[in-house]
């Protein structure tokens, strides 16, 4: 048997499993969400899934652009102050 997990699994408030599971199947593969968004993923027995929705994961977790602060006007505060 295989578990395999990425992302936050343990910040999640709600879970959504992708695959049904059954005693003769004995594979699962779970999604985990906070705030309408992914956070983490745990897989048994789902290798090549697991590969394929963990680069998704990384991209979905990875900060927006729109959400990072203007790097240069930041550095001109900084500068600013230590005049």
């Amino acid at each position: 048997m295989r578990i395999q997990g990425a992302g936050f699994p343990a910040l999640a408030n709600g879970n959504v499993p992708l695959t049904g599971r059954t005693q003769a199947m004995r594979k699962s593969l779970v999604t985990y969400m906070k705030e309408d968004r992914r956070i983490g993923i745990v897989g048994v027995d789902q290798p090549r899934e697991m590969l394929r929705l963990t680069g998704r994961l990384d991209r979905e977790l990875q900060p927006r652009l729109d959400d990072l602060p203007d790097a240069s006007a930041a550095g001109q505060k900084t500068l600013s102050r230590g005049r």
